[in-house]
């Protein structure tokens, strides 16, 4: 269901249809009016959430999509249970990465959220972390910084991947 929550008191859905044959384990936007779906029966799927039209929909070769990332107006990278990421471009319908994907090991793609410019107001940000610390903070965010450098060498990797002959 799509839901219109834009006054929280009169919340109603504006569109319903039946998605997949099995459960939806992800959704996420991919552009204007369009949504990507990941189900358990290895499926993802490209709606046009204003009309419920299936644009495109793909069979994952193994394991089970669990996330999409928005990359462009065009393409998405997905990740699952097969630790590949695909990078796919929803709108020819091409899996950009050939037969297997990039093989991320034990990297996953696990949401993507918009960033917006009243969030570069530190003022607004989180000061002190809401889960426990149980190591020192300094440790903590080389931690953070040395998984962020990681992802995004992945993610180039990924990126420029040229299928060899």
């Amino acid at each position: 269901c799509i839901w219109d929550v834009s006054d929280i008191r009169k919340a109603h859905v504006v569109q319903t249809w039946l998605a997949a044959d099995n459960s939806i384990l992800y959704i996420a936007p991919v552009a204007d009016g369009r949504l990507v779906t990941c189900s358990a029966d290895k499926y993802i799927k490209f709606w046009n959430w204003e009309t419920g039209e299936l644009l495109h929909s793909t069979q994952a070769a193994r394991g089970i999509p669990a996330a999409a990332v928005m990359l462009d107006d065009r393409t998405a990278a997905i990740g699952g249970g097969d630790a590949s990421i695909r990078i796919y471009d929803w709108h020819d319908g091409k899996d950009l990465m050939g037969q297997y994907g990039f093989i991320a090991m034990d990297y996953a793609i696990v949401d993507v959220c918009r960033v917006f410019l009243d969030d570069a107001e530190e003022a607004r940000w989180t000061q002190q972390p809401i889960l426990y610390r149980t190591i020192p903070r300094s440790v903590g965010e080389d931690d953070a910084k040395t998984a962020i450098e990681s992802a995004k060498l992945l993610l180039k990797d990924a990126l420029g991947y040229k299928e060899s002959s």
